[in-house]
């Protein structure tokens, strides 16, 4: 199958999937919402119904206290005290009145009448009586509020004693009248039974309603206003449970259904896309055509692929044979470019050589032999002594042409160990000898030490190149050599005249020099310097790391 039609088909499923996953989201937010509204209006009306249920049961008491404490016999029975009375009237009301408990108190709060129906004998007198709760009650009258027992809960309720005629109930008080019920485990069952809940008296943290369950609070507190205890109703709302699992099992069957094409659409996508792609990164991993063996005979783009690559096999095995000629062609002509750079280079070196050395020590020779001319017939024996020094040059640039030679010989480049501070001496006698030039050497003993003797040779020639400048352009009477330390790593060879200077930006002459002095700066691994002008001499700086340390 075309590649085209199955990432047609891929993408058709990847959007139906998409939008099965867009539909579940909107209808499981829908069913989240209609839950929300159906158990808020279920818990509303169950807090409802329990503020209703615990108003009906709390009436009979109200009554009972409300009706007794406004009666004239009740007042009479303060004064008479009769006990008989008190059991027709009062104790026979407590069933009659779902009542637990009733105390009659003298105006001045001293307990009259006491009556319990609950095994307790503390019951005799009301366990809350105190200064304090009788100052409240004189200001309150009519009291309701919770005592806690070890066997449950006591509801109170206080109401003052009257005349049946105040019906505004606003004279002194002439004692009072509390009534209690006592609200247990067994009461608030029956309490709550119309509710098909369960009630609990643990003191158990909130929590917020839910599906499962609906959690209402009441909390019950004493005549203070202090929280003394809480009633907890559970109520289950059967109504709303087969409606939640009823959209649980849609959600269900349309995961299965979403899962179902994502899994065939993974399933595809793998087939049709990502296992022939990992055989050809395989293939052109490893470099080899047999692992696209079938993937050629297919007629899809990555069939039409697997065949380029194996074609690209072919031409690359082509391409690694002909590189593999190159480059041992290549080899052997870099082989030959050397040997040819070598040599210019080695001539390019004897080049140089010839010039600072033979050429200038036979120059310096003819400018030694003009002298003479001058100075034979005036003063021979100054014409004698140049006569000897120029033959003695001569003879030592003899020396250097041989090894010139049998450096050619060899293929090397010239190189004669010389000692350093010897050498200068040399180079300064002789031009002194040559032309009447005064030479002063100043070199630091200790740097001298540390130049190698190939440094030692390429700086003798460099200074004698810059000295025969100085005697060929210059016209210097004197000239100062000194090689001396410069900072701390590095030496510095100066060479300074007083000759007539020359301004460097305007040199045009054509001679070597100037480019030689360059190249053996650059041989040292050193900087060239050359600073001049008209009228102020020319001094020359040659800066070089020394080949050995420092001794310390």
């Amino acid at each position: 199958m075309n590649i085209r039609i199955n990432q047609t088909l891929l993408l058709g499923a990847v959007a139906l999937c998409l939008s099965l996953a867009t539909a579940i989201w909107f209808m499981n937010r829908a069913h989240e919402r209609e839950s929300a509204l159906l158990l808020r209006s279920i818990s509303e009306e169950r807090s409802a119904m329990l503020d209703e249920l615990i108003e009906l049961n709390g009436q009979s008491l109200h009554t009972f206290a409300m009706d007794y404490s406004a009666w004239t016999e009740m007042a009479a029975f303060l004064k008479t005290g009769d006990k008989h009375w008190a059991e027709i009237n009062i104790d026979s009301s407590l069933t009659s009145f779902k009542a637990d408990a009733a105390w009659v108190l003298q105006a001045g709060g001293q307990l009259h009448y006491s009556i319990s129906r609950l095994k307790n004998d503390d019951l005799k007198t009301p366990p809350f009586l105190d200064e304090a709760f009788l100052a409240t009650m004189g200001v309150q009258k009519m009291m309701h509020f919770f005592h806690v027992l070890p066997e449950g809960v006591l509801e109170v309720r206080t109401a003052p004693i009257q005349l049946s005629e105040d019906t505004t109930r606003r004279s002194p008080p002439l004692g009072w009248l509390i009534v209690a019920r006592l609200w247990n485990q067994s009461f608030t069952d029956k309490l709550i039974r119309p509710m098909h809940s369960t009630a609990s008296w643990r003191d158990l943290p909130w929590a917020p309603s839910n599906a499962e369950h609906i959690r209402l609070r009441r909390e019950l507190s004493d005549w203070n206003g202090r929280i003394v205890s809480t009633l907890g109703v559970d109520y289950v709302p059967a109504t709303l449970i087969p409606l939640l699992e009823g959209n649980h099992q849609e959600s269900y069957v349309l995961y299965a259904f979403g899962l179902t094409v994502l899994s065939a659409t993974v399933l595809g996508l793998y087939l049709a896309v990502i296992m022939p792609l990992n055989r050809l990164a395989q293939a052109m991993e490893f470099g080899e055509a047999g692992r696209l063996k079938d993937l050629t005979k297919t007629n899809n783009e990555f069939g039409h692929l697997a065949r380029l690559v194996e074609l690209s096999f072919v031409q690359r095995d082509a391409l690694q044979h002909e590189v593999a000629t190159r480059t041992k062609l290549e080899f052997s002509l870099r082989e030959t470019e050397s040997g040819l750079r070598h040599s210019i280079e080695l001539l390019g070196r004897l080049a140089r050589d010839l010039h600072d050395g033979v050429i200038q020590s036979i120059y310096a020779a003819g400018l030694g032999l003009e002298g003479v001319r001058s100075t034979l017939r005036s003063d021979p024996t100054v014409a004698d002594q140049r006569l000897s020094a120029c033959q003695k040059a001569l003879n030592e640039t003899i020396v250097e042409v041989r090894s010139f030679i049998t450096t050619l010989d060899r293929g090397e480049s010239s190189g004669q160990p010389f000692l350093f501070s010897k050498g200068l001496a040399s180079l300064a006698e002789n031009m002194e000898a040559f032309q009447q030039l005064k030479v002063s050497v100043a070199v630091d003993p200790n740097l001298s030490r540390r130049l190698s003797p190939e440094q030692e040779l390429q700086i003798l020639k460099f200074a004698r190149e810059s000295i025969s400048n100085a005697l060929r352009h210059a016209e210097a009477g004197s000239l100062l050599l000194a090689l001396q330390p410069h900072g701390a790593e590095e030496a510095e060879l100066t060479i300074s005249d007083d000759g007539a200077g020359f301004d460097p930006a305007q040199n045009n002459h054509n001679g070597r020099g100037l480019l030689n002095l360059a190249a053996r700066a650059r041989e040292l691994g050193g900087t060239f310097q050359l600073d001049s002008s008209f009228g102020k001499g020319t001094r020359v700086i040659l800066r070089f790391k020394p080949a050995y340390p420092e001794q310390k």
